[in-house]
């Protein structure tokens, strides 16, 4: 992956999203309590993140990844607020262009309301509607 850039998600420290849609953690220290009480700092070191597929409600699946503290996070919405900024309001969807849900390229995702991503799940057939509901 020649052309990937890496940019930092906004409102997650520690955590980078990539134009090609992966993730990774950056080199960090941590300070934590050993088993005798002192204080001691831990060393992190940074990886691309193994991304787990998450089934939802709507036939959909998604890739999720959990950062320090078991915060779970969807790829999708991390890489579209490092390459497209933070969502307008809080009901703003990251849609994907193509209508392909495991596609998290930042070229294929934008913001969207629900009414503006259902109306793109239309045009691709993938609302869930019918038989597939």
């Amino acid at each position: 992956m020649v052309n990937e850039k890496w940019r930092p998600i906004p409102g997650l420290q520690n955590y980078e999203a990539s134009s090609e849609g992966r993730i990774r953690s950056l080199d960090r220290r941590l300070q934590v309590r050993n088993r005798w009480g002192q204080i001691i700092q831990r060393r992190h070191k940074g990886k691309v993140l193994s991304l787990k597929p998450k089934p939802n409600g709507c036939g959909g699946v998604y890739f999720a990844f959990y950062t320090d503290g078991g915060i779970y996070w969807q790829v999708n919405r991390a890489v579209c607020s490092a390459f497209h900024g933070l969502p307008l309001t809080e009901d703003h969807e990251a849609a994907h262009l193509n209508g392909n849900t495991q596609c998290d390229r930042a070229d294929n995702l934008r913001w969207a309301t629900p009414l503006e991503n259902a109306s793109h799940m239309i045009v691709h057939g993938t609302l869930p509607r019918g038989e597939r509901n």
